[in-house]
């Protein structure tokens, strides 16, 4: 329940953070965007980080409001550390699953003998 409901509020998220870009950017500079995005290179560190490229002689901004700005940074950044705060728990969640299954071999091993 609670991934569903995590996961339903990032796509939400992600909604909202489409339409806020496409009120901001321009459309041309947005369709650039789209059509260069590393889609296919999901191993390297950079390109994980960096989906778009730099788009080509840009168009400027549709708007430069401060509150317009600052929501789409807020709509970026939430997942972001959301999804890094998830990790850094399974990591250790993990770390203690490892210890978890070394003890209980130490102590219950030899009933597990073939």
């Amino acid at each position: 329940m609670i991934v569903e409901s995590l996961q339903e509020s990032m796509d939400q998220n992600l909604l909202l953070l489409r339409d806020e870009l496409n009120s901001i950017l321009d459309p041309v500079t947005n369709n650039k965007m789209n059509r260069s995005q590393n889609l296919m290179n999901r191993k390297s560190p950079y390109l994980l980080l960096r989906r778009y490229n730099y788009p080509d002689d840009p168009n400027p901004l549709t708007t430069y409001e401060t509150k317009t700005l600052s929501r789409l940074i807020n709509l970026c950044s939430g997942p972001a550390n959301t999804t890094l705060h998830i990790n850094y728990y399974l990591s250790r969640l993990k770390q203690q699953e490892e210890i978890l299954n070394e003890e209980i071999l130490k102590k219950f091993g030899d009933r597990f003998k073939d």
